[in-house]
């Protein structure tokens, strides 16, 4: 296969391009090269991002988002896909063993990512585990739901961004990696929506920092269901 990433050109033979073959979905073919992953899209009718948005979200500066960062082009400087940053590991039971610091560092820089998108009028239409990495810190992969809003003003592209973050973290990412019950996930659900940092709230109701996450949600939801 013959690319460019860029204005970098980029030749893979044959053999390599299989064994670096990741995911073959519907939508793209997902590669890792060099440190790299290149998610090529199959069709001109299967682009979820077009060229436009890749170059415009390739400029956003992230800590835990993964966003495009940079085209690809075919041979002939057609637009096919985009390359990003890789992330080794998806290991959802890690965020249990995580320690209770680092969980609140994790959802502190989801937050302020998400404060980027925001200024940038980037509205997120879903988040969900699918699309969670877990290596040296909790990532979100695929940004395909995330849609430029020009017509919306910041501050409400800023509450629909604030509210599907934490709709993610109490639905998702909570229930998926913690042991709770119904009651529990419930009770927690209506404290942590009320809050408008998920991060700041867990680190001030936090008094110790060596626990893990598992026991410290666990503690909390038994908090808050009495």
């Amino acid at each position: 296969m013959k690319l460019f990433e860029g204005n970098k050109y980029i030749e893979i033979d044959d053999e390599t391009l299989e064994d670096s073959l990741l995911g073959n979905g519907n939508e793209a073919n997902v590669y890792y090269y060099k440190g790299r992953i290149l998610k090529i899209y199959k069709s001109s009718n299967k682009k979820v991002l077009n060229e436009k948005e890749v170059l415009e979200m390739s400029h956003i500066d992230t800590k835990r988002f993964l966003l495009p960062e940079e085209p690809l082009y075919d041979i002939n400087k057609n637009f096919i896909g985009y390359a990003r940053r890789y992330i080794i590991g998806y290991y959802k039971e890690i965020i249990g063993k995580m320690k209770l610091s680092k969980f609140i560092d994790e959802i502190s820089y989801m937050e302020e990512d998400i404060e980027k998108f925001s200024n940038e009028k980037i509205d997120i239409e879903d988040l969900n585990m699918d699309n969670v990495l877990i290596g040296d810190g909790i990532y979100i992969s695929d940004p395909g739901s995330f849609i430029k809003m020009d017509e919306l003003r910041v501050s409400q592209i800023r509450s629909n961004n604030k509210n599907t973050f934490k709709n993610f973290i109490i639905n998702d990412l909570i229930p998926n990696c913690i042991k709770l019950t119904k009651k529990e996930i419930n009770n927690l659900s209506l404290y942590l929506k009320k809050e408008d940092s998920i991060s700041d709230y867990i680190s001030t109701f936090s008094k110790k920092q060596n626990e893990s996450v598992n026991s410290f949600m666990k503690k909390l939801s038994l908090t808050l269901s009495k």
